[in-house]
């Protein structure tokens, strides 16, 4: 994937854009980029010439966009969001998660805690899955290779006697 274009682009750019096309003005633009008014006007110019077009034209209600202006800004609000998700911190949300969650430890220690969990997981709106198993010898397999999500135990002391803590 060379992406020659792309790697010239400034994409900051398609972000100012997008702002100057919804506000029809660089001013209220600007204040929403937290962006000072020329810089704002600058970086227009610079679309312009990235786009060789002139996207926005003054009008007496604000600004317009030209038919190649329209067109960017319909790619963009579909891209932009998906843009912002991938480089945003992934905020856990159990109704999207889909995750498989294992749970190990010691019978008595199990009994005592996973009905209050799984009970509060069972709602059509959780698409995840939680499933139990024993302690022990298989448990500590289980963490080590990475399918066991959490371990419980009876005190911190045999944790850390059973995983070598």
């Amino acid at each position: 994937m060379r992406l020659e274009k792309l790697r010239q682009a400034d994409l900051n750019l398609l972000i100012t854009f997008a702002a100057i096309a919804e506000e029809k003005s660089i001013t209220a633009a600007a204040s929403r980029l937290f962006l000072s008014q020329p810089a704002v006007s600058r970086a227009l110019q610079r679309a312009r010439a990235m786009f060789q077009d002139d996207l926005l034209v003054r009008s007496p209600n604000g600004f317009e966009l030209t038919l190649r202006g329209r067109k960017v800004l319909d790619e963009l609000e579909g891209l932009l969001p998906r843009i912002e998700n991938l480089v945003a911190p992934a905020q856990f949300d159990p109704t999207q998660e889909k995750s498989h969650f294992r749970i190990s430890g010691p019978d008595n220690v199990c009994t005592a805690v996973l009905p209050p969990l799984a009970g509060s997981t069972q709602t059509d709106a959780i698409k995840s899955t939680l499933n139990s198993g024993p302690g022990g010898a298989a448990s500590q397999n289980s963490w080590n290779m990475g399918s066991t999500f959490l371990h419980l135990s009876r005190s911190n002391h045999s944790f850390r006697k059973s995983f070598g803590m």
